[in-house]
């Protein structure tokens, strides 16, 4: 893991964009855990529980920008209330929570794991991987939990961005 961490660091040192940050995050994501699709979301706040995609793997599917909103009861009380990763293991559980599955099961999905991004005791986003049917083993997903340590500077960048959340001055000597 420290080698990860190293590179991690390297990249948002060497890094002129924050997608450069988040593209780099991602390829860890894959060459640790491993994904058929992957995509970040913060969430801007509200009763709906809107989420705005921040990087995806398959932009023509899942576009960066993209919402979606007032996800699933069952989603909502494990990922946003009990800030607890969301697992579905196979087809079935996928079509019982997600609205898309039909597109996800195109894109050869049939697991999903979401890992909330928690910061002040609130959950500012997420890391959503999907993969084939019982791919995430709970190896694969104490390692993914173990990783979203890396999403908490690139997420609040994006969210800074945007206006979301204060950012720190510059200090000038």
């Amino acid at each position: 893991m420290t080698d990860v961490m190293r590179s991690m660091v390297e990249a948002q040192a060497q890094a002129t964009t924050v997608e450069d940050i988040l593209d780099e995050l991602a390829r860890t994501f894959q060459q640790q855990i491993g994904y058929r699709l992957c995509t970040l979301s913060v969430y801007e706040g509200g009763a709906d529980l809107t989420a705005r995609r921040i990087w995806t793997s398959h932009p023509e599917q899942y576009p960066v920008n993209g919402t979606k909103s007032k996800p699933d009861p069952e989603w909502a009380a494990q990922v946003i209330e009990r800030q607890q990763p969301f697992l579905c293991r196979d087809k079935a559980d996928v079509q019982r929570v997600l609205f898309d599955y039909e597109t996800i099961f195109q894109l050869g999905c049939g697991s999903v794991l979401n890992l909330p991004v928690r910061l002040f005791g609130s959950v500012i986003g997420t890391v959503n991987l999907l993969h084939e049917e019982h791919w995430f083993t709970p190896e694969r997903v104490e390692k993914a939990e173990a990783l979203v340590a890396l999403v908490y500077a690139p997420m609040l960048l994006v969210r800074g961005a945007a206006g979301s959340i204060p950012m720190l001055a510059t200090a000038t000597p």
